[in-house]
C-alpha cells in the first residue's frame, strides 16, 4: 500500500515507512473504533500503469492523498458504524495479500487523523498512537530538518489574482503558445552561442562579491515568474477541465535559509490527464526559459557595462544553473522529479524507490522473509533502483559542488558546508543502520545474519580501501611548443600572388612560401628611373657652367638612385624563401590569394618536427608532490585521446609563474588553471609551476600549440591514502588550511 499527503509546495510529497507485517501489536487501540470519513472529502480516480489510484481532496485547506484500491476500499468501509477491526477484516478478505496491513491500516488513519479528516471520538490513548505515528514519519521523511532550515511563510492567497489574469497569460500553456515559446527559446540560444566567448568571459566574475546582491535580486525576480508559471498553469488546465485549479497559497519559503518565492498548486492532482500534470510541474521552468531567452537577445545586443546588459546576463546565469542543476534535474525532488513520475505513472517515485532498495537489502541480504516490496510489477522495479541509486550518486556530487562553491566565497562556509554534510550525510545514517541492527525487533530472527553480512562487507571495504595498494598518478594539462622557433614575417606590402597552404617540409633558401605583386611599387621605380635619366642631363648640361647646380642635381641624384634601390629591394622582398631547413606551419588555414598584406604580417612558423617540447602547468597545492613523481610521462592529445605517447622530463621549473604559454590551459579556454578575467586569458590568480617534458619520439600528429593531458605515474597507494591526499589538496585549495 502506498499512500501520498500533497503539502502546500508543488509535488512536495512524504513517504511513510509501512510496517511489513500482517499484524500489529498496537491493533487493539483502534480496533473498535467506529470513525467516519469527513463527508467534504472530494474522491476522482486516476490511472496509474494501468492500476487504479484514488486521489482524495480536502476542500478545507486543499490538501490531497492519493491511496491504492486496497487502502481506497479501506477507507470508504469506514462509515462511522462499522469498527475498523470490520473494515480491515472485509478488506483482507478481499484483497488477500495487496490489503493493508495492520500497521499500514494504523499509520492511514493516524494520516487522515492528524490532517482532521476523521470524523468521530477518537480515546486519548489511541490519539497518542496515530500522533506517535506522524511524529515517527516526520522524523524519517527528514520533516525536522525542513522545520528549521526549508519553511514556509504563507503571505497571500493568489487565486483571484491568477483566475482574473488567466485569459492574457494561460495561452502561454496552450498548444499555440508553446509553439511560440520555443521559437523564443531557439532564438536566445542562438544569440548564446555566437556570443559563446563572450560570455565565458563574463561568466568569471559571476560570483564576484559585488555582483552578488545583483545575482539575488536577480535570482528573486527570476523565481518570483517561476513560481508564477506553475500558478497560471494550474489555474489555466483547472477552468480548462473543470477541475477549477485552485491555488490558495503564495508565499516565501526558507530553502538553507535563504528566502525564495513559493506556490501552493496542488490542485494539479485533480487533473485526471498526466500530460496536464506534467504541464503544471513544468510551467516555471518554461518561464524561466522565456524570461533567459529575452534576456540573452538582450545581452547580445548590450554593450558590457551597460545597467540592461548586466541585468540580463545575471538573468541568464541564474535560470541556467538553477534549471540544469535543480529544477530541470529529475534525479533531485524539484520540477523535473514530479515530471518524470507522472510520465512514468509512478506515483512518490523517490520515496518508493528508497523504499524498494531498503526492501531489496532485507529481503535477500539479511533474509527477512515477510519483508514486502513496495513495487507492482518488474519493470517498475527496475526503474526504481535504477533511480535511487543514480539519485544518490547526483545528490553527493550536487552537495560536493556547493561545497566547492561555498569555498569560493568563504573558506569558513565552505568548511561548515564539508562538517554538516559529514554530519548529515554519512554519521547519522551509520547510526541509523548500527541501532537498526542491534535494536530492531524485525532482526529478532536473522539479527546473527545480518551482523555477520554487515561485518563481512565492512571488512571487504576496508579491505579494499586500507588494504590493497594501487598505482596512484597525477594528470596534470600542458602545451607543445618547438624549442627552435622561427617566424616567417611579409616583408613588402602586396597583394598575394602564392602562398603555402599546408604544412610543407622546406629547404633553406630554396623552397618558395611567399610570392605578392605591387604594382604601385613598380610604377615608382619606372618614375625614379625617368627622373634619373632627366637628372643625368642636368648633371652633364651645367658641367662647367654653373657648378653650384650641378652639385644640386648630383646629391638629387644619388638619393634618387638610394631610392630606387629600397624599391627594389622591397620589389624582392615580395618573394620569400625559407630562411631555414625544417616544416613550415601556416598561421592562416585559408587562401589569401588576391588579398592585401602588409609588412611585419605573420604568414606562418619553421619549426623543426623531431625538436618539440611540452610545457606541463602545475599548481601550487599538487606541485607538492610531484618531487616523487616518475620521469617517464604519458600523455594523450585532448585532439586526439585515443593515443597515447611517452615522454621524458627535462627539467623542472620551481619557480613561480603567472602567465600560461597558452590561454587554452586556462579556465577561459577550458583548462584547469584558475585565470583573471583578462582579453588574453593567460594571467594566472595564483603562482604555477612547470614540468618540461620531451616526447621520446617523433610523431606526425605532434604539432606546436596543441593541448596535452600528462600522467605521471606515483608511488603505489591505497585507495584510503589516495583519498587522503586529495581531501588534502582539497584543503589547501579551497580552505586554506
Amino acid at each position: 500500500m502506498d499512500l501520498v499527503s500533497q503539502g502546500h509546495q508543488l509535488g512536495a510529497d512524504e513517504t511513510l515507512d509501512m510496517s511489513t507485517s500482517t499484524f500489529h501489536e498496537s491493533w487493539y487501540k483502534v480496533a473498535e473504533l467506529q470513525p467516519q470519513i469527513h463527508v467534504s472529502l472530494k474522491i476522482s480516480r486516476q490511472k496509474y500503469r494501468s492500476k487504479t489510484w484514488y486521489v482524495v481532496q480536502d476542500p478545507g485547506n486543499n490538501q490531497f492523498f492519493r491511496v491504492n484500491q486496497a487502502a481506497y476500499q479501506f477507507i470508504a468501509y469506514l462509515d462511522g458504524k462499522r469498527s475498523v477491526d470490520s473494515a480491515w477484516n472485509i478488506c483482507y478478505e478481499e484483497y488477500g495479500d495487496d490489503a493493508p496491513t495492520q500497521g499500514e491500516a494504523i499509520t492511514l488513519l493516524g494520516q487522515l487523523y492528524t490532517s482532521n479528516l476523521l470524523q468521530g471520538d477518537v480515546p486519548a490513548d489511541t490519539a497518542g498512537l496515530l500522533k506517535r505515528h506522524r511524529r515517527r514519519i516526520k522524523r524519517e521523511t527528514g520533516a525536522y530538518v525542513k522545520g528549521i532550515m526549508f519553511a514556509r511563510i504563507p503571505l497571500f492567497n493568489p487565486d483571484h489574482l491568477l483566475e482574473r489574469w488567466s485569459f492574457l497569460f494561460g495561452p502561454v500553456f496552450s498548444r499555440m503558445g508553446y509553439i511560440l515559446g520555443l521559437i523564443i527559446i531557439l532564438s536566445g540560444l542562438s544569440f548564446t552561442f555566437n556570443n559563446f566567448d563572450a560570455l565565458a568571459r563574463e561568466s568569471q566574475d559571476s560570483l564576484s562579491l559585488s555582483n552578488l546582491p545583483l545575482l539575488y535580486l536577480m535570482f528573486a525576480v527570476t523565481k518570483l515568474l517561476h513560481e508564477f508559471g506553475h500558478g497560471f498553469a494550474c489555474k489555466y488546465y483547472g477552468l480548462k477541465t473543470g477541475t477549477g485549479g485552485t491555488v490558495n497559497t503564495m508565499g516565501v519559503a526558507l530553502l538553507l535559509m535563504t528566502p525564495v518565492p513559493y506556490v501552493d498548486a496542488t490542485s494539479s492532482w485533480a487533473l485526471k490527464n498526466k500530460w496536464m500534470r506534467v504541464a503544471v510541474a513544468g510551467a516555471g521552468m518554461y518561464v524561466e526559459l522565456l524570461f533567459a531567452a529575452v534576456a540573452a537577445i538582450l545581452w547580445s545586443q548590450t554593450a558590457p557595462g551597460d545597467p540592461l546588459h548586466v541585468l540580463s546576463f545575471n538573468v541568464m546565469f541564474i535560470s541556467s544553473v538553477t534549471t540544469i542543476l535543480f529544477n530541470g534535474n529529475p534525479l533531485l525532488r524539484y520540477d523535473a522529479y514530479y515530471m518524470l513520475a507522472d510520465a512514468l505513472e509512478i506515483p512518490n517515485l523517490s520515496g518508493r524507490s528508497k523504499l524498494h532498495i531498503k526492501y531489496l537489502f532485507r529481503r535477500w541480504i539479511f533474509g527477512i522473509k515477510q519483508a514486502t516490496s513496495p513495487v507492482y510489477d518488474a519493470m517498475e522495479g527496475w526503474l526504481m533502483s535504477f533511480y535511487s541509486t543514480a539519485a544518490e550518486v547526483y545528490k553527493f556530487v550536487i552537495f560536493a559542488s556547493i561545497i566547492l562553491l561555498l569555498s569560493e566565497l568563504s573558506p569558513v562556509l565552505g568548511l561548515f558546508g564539508l562538517v554538516f554534510y559529514a554530519f548529515s550525510g554519512f554519521a547519522v545514517p551509520l547510526m541509523k543502520f548500527l541501532r537498526y541492527l542491534l535494536l530492531s525487533p524485525e532482526l529478532v530472527r536473522t539479527r546473527v545474519r545480518a551482523l555477520t553480512v554487515s561485518c563481512l562487507v565492512f571488512a571487504v571495504v576496508a579491505y579494499l580501501v586500507a588494504g590493497i595498494k594501487m598505482q596512484d598518478k597525477v594528470i596534470v594539462e600542458g602545451v607543445i611548443e618547438p624549442v627552435n622557433l622561427k617566424y616567417v614575417h611579409v616583408q613588402s606590402d602586396g597583394f598575394v600572388d602564392f602562398h603555402l597552404l599546408k604544412e610543407t617540409d622546406v629547404t633553406a633558401k630554396q623552397t618558395e612560401i611567399y610570392k605578392a605583386s605591387n604594382p604601385e611599387l613598380q610604377l615608382q621605380v619606372k618614375e625614379a628611373e625617368a627622373e634619373l635619366e632627366r637628372l643625368q642631363v642636368l648633371i652633364r648640361a651645367y658641367s662647367g657652367v654653373d657648378p653650384a647646380r650641378k652639385a644640386i642635381h648630383q646629391n638629387s641624384y644619388k638619393a634618387l638612385e638610394e631610392k630606387i634601390l629600397v624599391l627594389r629591394k622591397e620589389i624582392r622582398e615580395l618573394k620569400i624563401l625559407a630562411p631555414d631547413n625544417g616544416r613550415f606551419i601556416p598561421i592562416q588555414d585559408y587562401d589569401l590569394t588576391g588579398k592585401f598584406l602588409s609588412r611585419g604580417e605573420k604568414l606562418g612558423m619553421i619549426i623543426s618536427p623531431e625538436d618539440l617540447i611540452i610545457r606541463s602547468v602545475i599548481d601550487q597545492n599538487t606541485v607538492r608532490i610531484m618531487d616523487k613523481a616518475s620521469d617517464k610521462v604519458d600523455f594523450r592529445l585532448r585532439s586526439r585521446p585515443e593515443v597515447t605517447l611517452t615522454a621524458d622530463v627535462i627539467a623542472r621549473r620551481d619557480s613561480g609563474l603567472s602567465d600560461l604559454p597558452s590561454a587554452a590551459l586556462g579556465y577561459l579556454g577550458g583548462g584547469e588553471i584558475d585565470v583573471k578575467s583578462t582579453e588574453q586569458g593567460t594571467e594566472t590568480k595564483e603562482f604555477f609551476f612547470e614540468i618540461v617534458l620531451k616526447p621520446v619520439a617523433y610523431s606526425s600528429i605532434l604539432k606546436p600549440g596543441q593541448i596535452v593531458a600528462a600522467r605521471f605515474e606515483m608511488p603505489e597507494k591505497t585507495v584510503f591514502e589516495m583519498l587522503q591526499a586529495f581531501v588534502n589538496r582539497l584543503l589547501l585549495r579551497r580552505f586554506r588550511i
